[in-house]
């Protein structure tokens, strides 16, 4: 199947250099022709824990509303082993909740929760999210 693959970062110039062409530098909500766009898969890595409450709660339900099937979420926060060192490695981190904090605010935004696999990478920082529940 044909696979397209966009990305939106604020940083991707100096994230990627010469690459960054490849990464949208405005968040997808205000690019016009994206308007009415849905993907099979919505990532939001690393992103939430940089913003305020109330910025969050509205990029979920953007991930939300985008999605056709799933949402992976990847957040530094306080897990089932405490709270993510990485936390406060990062003087840009702001929002440090709970993942059962994270979890409701997922489902509220319509997703339902599906468990990660034990094995992946990073797994205890991941919410998977999948449109028309588990």
């Amino acid at each position: 199947p044909d696979v397209e693959i966009y990305g939106f970062d604020p940083y991707a110039k100096e994230i990627y250099g010469k690459a960054a062409g490849l990464v949208r530098n405005v968040p997808f909500h205000e690019l016009p022709q994206f308007e009415g766009w849905k993907a099979d898969l919505v990532a939001c890595m690393d992103v939430l824990e940089h913003l305020t409450e109330e910025e969050a709660k509205a990029v979920i339900a953007e991930v939300a509303g985008r999605t056709r099937k799933w949402a992976l979420f990847s957040i530094c926060m306080i897990n089932e082993s405490g709270i993510d060192p990485n936390f406060f490695r990062d003087p840009t981190h702001k929002l440090l909740k709970s993942k059962k904090w994270w979890e409701n605010g997922i489902e509220k935004a319509g997703l339902g929760l599906v468990p990660v696999p034990p094995d992946f990478w990073f797994g205890q920082q991941l919410i998977i999210g999948r449109k028309g529940g588990k």
